[in-house]
């Protein structure tokens, strides 16, 4: 069956924001943003009314692909739920805008584009609708390229309700996931012109992962090489990396977290196979951990934070979550259990006071400035002392 991505693509990343965002990994990495950008949530609130899809649930299947690794090669394909919002208006306000219509349902909008070292060009994208089961069903598509015809050709099979749009990906548990062949002309492109590395020349093809097991997160890259030689070969480059990053951190005992990050690493060759394998698991609870080390030293290498301000942060970021349904209140008081241990009385009623202000932030009842500082002042006023 046809699919947008053509079988000759030199790349394919294939992934599903909203899964990724309601994820405990995406959850991991918007607590670290929020410790630096409290907003972040009404940012997301407020682009959401702005382009009017919800950006946490709405984003369906996206793939970015490419027949080569030039710019004007790549396309985009996204699915974007039951409506097309606001875009379609709000690009009429762009500069260099212009568009036209396709088949006499489609408008083809193209817009401006310039590369960093001064060309131009111009965006070609629409936004189909997939004809779905029934009356009323179906789901707008976000189709972009650089080439006019291609975007058409993605239109017409868009609403194609026989055609397979995507390739298989970022199924089940799976975040993200990307295939490369031609990595000597990836290379050659990213470093603007250069010669490609000894090793690039090495790999025929590339396929990478990003899995979430629900307590726990797997990444893993396969190389295919030319031969069963070149993958011995790199397959010692690989394992001795690992060696001499474990040795860098004998002598700097700060690496420690890094350290034992690269110690979750498994690389993997069969003598006889041309694949080498890295593999990364590492449970959740032992990653948060391990990041919050890393901002410490961060931290601490750039002056350190306001006494009481992480904790402060963390609470009411969970206040937040629980008020958006991202956690129960029974997760919530597990995850502060696990990183503060045991908790006495008067801890408890000030974690729900703060917990109780993280839900009034994401209703819109307190701002967060103003959160943050009851917060600090109970925790001065308390003498609240919760250690990690």
């Amino acid at each position: 069956r046809t699919t947008l991505v053509p079988a000759d693509a030199s790349f394919t990343l294939v992934t599903n924001p909203s899964k990724v965002m309601q994820s405990r990994l995406g959850q991991t990495i918007l607590d670290r943003i929020r410790i630096e950008e409290p907003q972040v949530d009404e940012m997301i609130d407020e682009l959401s009314k702005t382009v009017g899809i919800d950006l946490r649930t709405s984003l369906g299947k996206t793939i970015l692909f490419g027949t080569g690794y030039e710019r004007r090669s790549f396309a985009l394909v996204s699915d974007i739920g039951p409506t097309s919002g606001n875009i379609s208006g709000l690009l009429l306000t762009a500069p260099g805008y212009d568009s036209s219509v396709y088949r006499e349902k489609v408008i083809v909008h193209s817009l401006p584009s310039e590369d960093e070292a001064g060309h131009s060009d111009r965006i070609f994208c629409a936004m189909p609708k997939r004809p779905g089961t029934g009356p009323g069903t179906g789901s707008y598509y976000l189709v972009a390229s650089f080439d006019p015809q291609r975007t058409r050709d993605m239109i017409d099979l868009t609403l194609d309700a026989d055609a397979q749009l995507t390739p298989g990906g970022a199924d089940n548990g799976t975040l993200i996931e990307a295939w490369f062949s031609g990595l000597p002309e990836l290379v050659r492109v990213a470093e603007a012109g250069g010669p490609p590395s000894v090793v690039a020349e090495m790999v025929q093809r590339a396929h990478l992962s990003l899995i979430d097991s629900g307590d726990s997160v797997t990444s893993e890259l396969t190389l295919t090489m030319v031969d069963s030689l070149r993958a011995q070969q790199v397959f010692e480059l690989m394992r001795g990396g690992l060696a001499m990053l474990q040795l860098a951190a004998m002598a700097e005992p700060q690496a420690g977290p890094i350290a034992e990050l690269g110690r979750m690493i498994n690389i993997q060759h069969d003598p006889d196979g041309a694949d080498v394998t890295a593999k990364f698991n590492c449970s959740y609870d032992r990653l948060e951990q391990l990041l919050e080390q890393l901002e410490g030293m961060h931290k601490k290498d750039n002056g350190g934070e306001k006494a009481g301000e992480k904790t402060a942060n963390y609470l009411l970021n969970l206040g937040e979550q629980i008020n958006r349904d991202e956690v129960t209140e029974d997760e919530a008081w597990a995850k502060i259990r696990t990183k503060y241990g045991p908790i006495d009385e008067g801890d408890i009623l000030f974690i729900e006071h703060v917990l109780d202000l993280g839900g009034k932030v994401t209703a819109g009842e307190i701002p967060r400035g103003a959160a943050m500082q009851v917060t600090l002042q109970a925790i001065e006023e308390m003498e609240i002392e919760l250690k990690d």
